[in-house]
């Protein structure tokens, strides 16, 4: 039970910290088309960019992960 707690709450932060870095992009986004720094396309492009690489990072690494969740899962980093 303590572990599925523990569990929960890295969860509940990541979620956290993603939602405060998607507002963070967008405030940002929004604040250098205004001031006329990029233009729209530009900005959209950046962040299609960064979504893009974002997934290719997570296909890549989602093995690993996997493992690790596992080896934490079982009490033993070193199978």
């Amino acid at each position: 039970m303590r572990e599925g707690a523990a569990r929960e709450r890295a969860r509940d932060g990541v979620a956290v910290g993603a939602c405060g870095g998607g507002s963070y992009v967008l405030a940002m986004m929004g604040s250098r088309t205004w001031l006329h720094a990029q233009w729209l396309s530009d900005t959209v492009a950046g962040a299609l960019v960064g979504v893009g690489t974002c997934l290719v990072l997570w296909r890549a690494f989602a093995p690993l992960l996997e493992t690790e969740s596992e080896r934490m899962a079982s009490n033993s980093l070193w199978l």
